[in-house]
């Protein structure tokens, strides 16, 4: 198609012309810094992960990704940075996609994200927005795959968070948050195989939002935090598991908030109720693929931007 042979070379020409542009206009305040680490993953018992109803899943399933930055470039606009990363997925099944280590390497451009101008409500969102260009390599970790190992990825993604940090801090350690919070993560990318077919040479869309409040308080400022969640995944390509609409509900609690590490006070141990709710191209055979799915299990965010 030629949206699919187009875009990705649009977003290759701006992340150069950024490059360039950041380059040039870079100021001493802060032309280069040093390596900073990311983190986020998901792991949870999950009844069938929507996979076979033939299946029996009943087992804990998930991923962690790291990403190295190691470097910035900025100017008083936008910002360039190279990074590596890692995936590493892990299941109690033996299902070859649930079981890869993926090494990668890429860089992105943030043409907004110093932009005085965006800090208003309704803009800030703008900032945030990340255009990338990223090569992966997949190892398997149990049964071998006979799909590709290697993919090349263009695209643009987003991710927000809101009342998941204190507002403010009482001398007794308690802290103040605000009473409603939410999550919401995009992405849009040309993905050459996928890692799943050679000639896959697709655009994917997936968004995600999770939307709740903190009630009722447990004890101090620890909450339960009820919520609801709505996921789209899209792809031109007409496979039924990227082409479907999902909703549930859930609840979390976040019990290392005071943490003062960054790698415990954004983590949250959750229940979840998933549900197909409609399949957007092609639909599975009537009978074989689960609607529904129950998952418990904890996630966490460690810096991400």
């Amino acid at each position: 198609m030629i949206v699919t042979r187009v875009l990705p070379a649009v977003l290759v020409v701006c992340l150069l012309v950024g490059l360039g542009a950041v380059s040039a206009g870079a100021d001493e305040r802060s032309p280069y810094a040093g390596v900073e680490h990311q983190a986020y993953g998901d792991f949870a018992y999950r009844t069938t992960n929507l996979y076979l109803t033939s299946y029996d899943y009943h087992a804990v399933s998930g991923w962690a990704e790291s990403r190295w930055i190691l470097g910035t470039w900025e100017n008083a606009r936008a910002r360039v940075r190279p990074y590596v990363k890692t995936t590493l997925a892990a299941s109690e099944h033996s299902l070859p996609w649930e079981n890869t280590a993926v090494v990668g390497a890429g860089i992105e451009y943030r043409p907004w994200v110093n932009d005085k101008g965006l800090e208003r409500p309704g803009l800030s969102w703008i900032k945030s927005l990340r255009a990338y260009v990223e090569y992966v390599s997949l190892s398997s970790l149990k049964e071998k795959t006979t799909s590709p190992t290697e993919d090349l990825r263009v695209g643009i993604d987003l991710w927000r968070e809101r009342g998941l940090d204190p507002r403010r801090e009482y001398a007794n350690g308690t802290y103040e948050f605000a009473p409603q919070w939410a999550e919401l993560y995009g992405n849009l990318a040309y993905q050459k195989t996928n890692l799943f077919m050679r000639d896959y040479r697709s655009l994917v869309f997936t968004t995600s939002v999770r939307a709740g409040a903190r009630a009722p308080r447990l004890r101090g400022d620890l909450s339960l935090m009820p919520y609801a969640m709505a996921q789209v995944d899209a792809a031109e390509r007409p496979f039924f598991w990227q082409n479907r609409l999902l909703l549930g509900t859930g609840v979390r609690i976040m019990p290392f908030q005071h943490s003062s590490s960054p790698y415990l006070n954004k983590t949250k141990l959750y229940v979840e109720y998933l549900r197909v709710a409609d399949y957007l191209k092609d639909k599975p055979a009537a009978g074989t693929v689960p609607k529904d799915d129950f998952r418990v299990g904890v996630a966490f965010t460690l810096n991400r931007k």
